[in-house]
């Protein structure tokens, strides 16, 4: 079946694209789960073995370009996230317990923390997606365009982040 005239060039121009951007290799027939690479991997710029190399055979030259963070083994990241938010005994304990974990990859690229907004205990929470970057870099959920347009939704209905009378408690 060929590819039509537009739809081929199209697709150059998506590979080239993704050239220039530095992809080096073609996914895999078979999914690869990075988190269970083997133990040669814990130590920082070894290339993956050439069973996890996809098309290109020469993976063992190159360097790895991951910006994951490199944990030794005997750090559980979620079971230390489990008890560091369980000993947590209010919001304010959870917010801090959440800016203090450092064995979160996110972190690194985001500026600020953004946990929540409004009245905690509110009968009505909203849950947002991961924060954007006017979040990120207000530090509150629901911020910018999309935030004005909640709030006036809220409005509506007879709600506010700040109302005593009718609260709401925002969240990612």
């Amino acid at each position: 079946m060929k590819m039509e005239s537009a739809e081929r060039y199209a697709a150059l121009a998506l590979l080239e694209w993704q050239i220039e951007l530095g992809v080096t290799e073609a996914i895999c027939d078979t999914p690869v789960d990075r988190f269970a690479l083997p133990a040669a991997m814990d130590a920082p710029g070894l290339a993956p073995s050439a069973a996890h190399a996809g098309a290109g055979g020469d993976a063992q030259k190159q360097p790895l370009a991951s910006p994951v963070v490199q944990r030794s083994a005997q750090t559980d990241p979620v079971a230390a996230a489990e008890r560091a938010a369980a000993a947590a005994q209010s919001l304010d304990d959870l917010r801090q317990t959440i800016a203090d974990f450092p064995h979160c990859d996110l972190r690194r690229g985001g500026r600020s923390l953004v946990f929540g907004d409004g009245i905690a205990g509110a009968p009505l929470m909203v849950l947002g997606e991961a924060p954007d970057k006017e979040e990120d870099r207000t530090g509150t959920p629901f911020a910018g365009q999309a935030g004005v347009l909640l709030d006036r939704m809220l409005a509506a209905i007879g709600r506010g982040r700040a109302d005593e009378e009718a609260p709401v408690y925002l969240a990612t």
